[in-house]
């Protein structure tokens, strides 16, 4: 292999590694492709139960991507805490699941990177800056409200995460604002990897090199302008991560060509997964994502140590964000206890299954330990509340 070849292959892997997303858990990857949607978790090949690298599209005219994240902050009129579900990687040292504040014990709310602080002391690492930003501005809106009024205001933001309307018109903007950024984008990426190694071939390296370079440049200046203006208008008070964004594409022609898709990226993670497939892809359905977050609102584990305040600030968060989950999933087709209902026999031994996760045991007794020590169920019984399912080839026969 020559040295020119060498250094092609190194701008290929750098491109490459640039289309790879850190995907933490509860986040859910959701890639648009030609019309077709492929939603994935952190789970696979390079993952631990702090996230995992997932590939995207490298080709920018064809593919969006978009991570959604779930409700970080359970929310009541009387105060706000850590789910108890929280993974411990999102959370600082000095907090564990559960802990949380009664509005009135609020005296300042600050953000640092990813951290959003509370009282001057660490209370959550967020998915990401822009959501610490995010939820510091609505925590310090509701602290500021009355009372009264929390109640209102709480239904009214987590009904948003299933508001079609204002997730179609963030879509739109989003397209309209970004296709002369596409176009840019998608000519440096011809330029780096068809023009400039034509031009290296056919009139040499060190002859073609100054205009390759003044080429390149020009492109990943006037991205990085426009790059930092649309990310103004989207995420205005992300100026730490605007810096960073707009210094890396100045330096680096691979990141530029990335910068719809980084634009976007976290454009649309306070909504709800299922709300953007549905927009997204409106004839898809998605029974498994909706049985798992049906699942996990359903069977919370409650944690022994959580104090009254924060169980009654979870049970209350989890009520009402069930509601809206319902009701979204029976306007779009879906049958709710059909998703609740218990899964298929693995094994003729098997005797209960967790409802959480569906894991199936052969003790007719016990808990789950991986789901916090969620209660085990009956695997031939219908939930409680539910019709019985008929015998057929895909389900197992009902024991009475």
């Amino acid at each position: 292999m020559s040295e020119l070849q060498e250094i092609y292959l190194v701008l290929v892997l750098i491109y490459l590694s640039e289309c790879l997303v850190w995907v933490r858990p509860g986040e859910t990857l959701i890639g648009l492709v030609l019309g077709k949607l492929f939603p994935r978790d952190f789970r696979g090949v390079f993952s631990n139960q702090c996230g995992g690298l997932r590939f995207t599209n490298p080709l920018p005219p064809f593919g969006h991507f978009f991570i959604t994240i779930p409700p970080e902050l359970c929310l009541s009129p009387d105060s706000v805490s850590v789910p108890a579900t929280a993974s411990p990687a999102a959370l600082p040292e000095s907090i564990r699941p559960g802990s949380g504040f009664k509005f009135g014990e609020i005296r300042e709310i600050g953000v640092d990177g990813r951290i959003l602080f509370v009282n001057q002391a660490p209370f959550l690492k967020t998915s990401s800056s822009y959501a610490a930003l995010r939820l510091a501005r609505d925590l310090r809106f509701l602290a500021d409200s009355p009372a009264e009024a929390r109640a209102d205001l709480m239904q009214k933001r987590i009904a948003r995460r299933f508001d079609k309307e204002a997730l179609s018109a963030v879509w739109a903007d989003y397209r309209s604002k970004t296709k002369v950024l596409e176009s840019l984008a998608i000519l440096l990426l011809i330029s780096l990897f068809v023009l400039a190694p034509l031009a290296v071939v056919h009139f040499g390296f060190h002859p073609a090199l100054p205009w390759i370079a003044a080429g390149l440049l020009a492109q990943t200046v006037t991205i990085s302008v426009i790059f930092r203006k649309l990310h103004r208008t989207f995420y205005p008070d992300a100026v730490e991560e605007l810096f960073k964004r707009f210094l890396t594409m100045l330096l680096a022609a691979p990141a530029a060509v990335r910068a719809v898709e980084i634009l976007g990226r976290r454009l649309l993670e306070s909504f709800d997964p299922l709300a953007v497939m549905a927009v997204l892809a409106p004839g898809q359905k998605f029974e498994r994502l909706a049985g798992e977050a049906l699942r996990q609102g359903h069977f919370s584990p409650a944690l022994p140590s959580q104090n009254p305040d924060s169980a009654a600030c979870e049970q209350w968060h989890r009520a009402v964000y069930l509601e809206n989950l319902e009701q979204f999933l029976t306007s779009h087709g879906y049958n709710i206890s059909q998703l609740l209902a218990p899964p298929p026999c693995a094994d003729p031994e098997n005797r209960s299954y967790c409802p959480r996760c569906l894991t199936q045991f052969t003790l007719a007794q016990g808990v789950c330990n991986d789901c916090g020590g969620q209660k085990l169920l009956p695997l031939f019984a219908p939930l409680p509340g539910l019709s019985e399912r008929g015998n057929d080839s895909n389900s197992p026969p009902v024991r009475k």
